[in-house]
């Protein structure tokens, strides 16, 4: 099943949530409250205006908005090169480089750091975690403890991951990095690695 354009997931996200410029001008994150958010799944990332991340979650048939803060624009428009992702993901979270799945890849327009939907090992146990990687290559965990956010839940959803009815049902499945999907060409930082496809700006 193909994702829909980020724009387009943006759009619907915005939409969802009833994000919108109102007549006043204010920041489009006033709206957002803060509190401790937990994903069943990050799917799907796109960046909408003033560092809001939109996060798709599939499992919970459900479209977060996130006010990530990373507003500060962007000192250089160099790459950033992060090698063996995988690797560090893993040794930030404790588990070993083939539990790491990367689901997604979103980059901040005006701060040009990537923020990279993980899921942290298989099956019930997997945890979902967002990361962003740094100038410097180096990837760090988000927190999600205290971030302002804005969830709306999509009423009429497949039930957990089920595509479509009756005995043409399928199963969505989280698709690991090690695919032979063809790689991407998008305004993303490279990532040399083995376990992760290249995508280059």
């Amino acid at each position: 099943m193909k994702k829909p354009p980020a724009t387009a997931f943006v759009a619907l996200g915005a939409l969802t949530l009833g994000l919108f410029v109102p007549a006043t001008h204010a920041a489009l994150t006033d709206s957002l409250k803060a509190g401790k958010l937990e994903f069943k799944s990050m799917n799907q990332l796109a960046f909408g205006p003033e560092g809001i991340l939109f996060v798709a979650d599939a499992k919970s048939a459900a479209i977060v908005a996130l006010a990530t803060g990373d507003t500060k624009p962007a000192t250089t428009t160099a790459p950033v090169k992060a090698l063996a992702v995988n690797e560090t993901i893993s040794a930030l979270t404790g588990t070993k480089a083939e539990d790491i799945i990367i689901e997604d890849l979103a980059v901040n327009p005006i701060s040009r750091q990537a923020y990279l939907a993980v899921t942290r090992g298989r099956g019930p146990h997997a945890v979902s975690l967002l990361v962003r990687t740094k100038a410097d290559g180096q990837p760090e965990l988000v927190s999600l403890d205290n971030m302002k956010f804005a969830r709306a839940e999509l009423t009429d959803a497949p039930a957990d991951g089920s595509i479509g009815e009756g005995r043409r049902a399928t199963r969505a499945t989280s698709r690991s990095p090690t695919s032979s999907s063809p790689t991407a060409a998008c305004s993303s930082p490279v990532f040399p690695t083995k376990n992760f496809p290249p995508r280059s700006v």
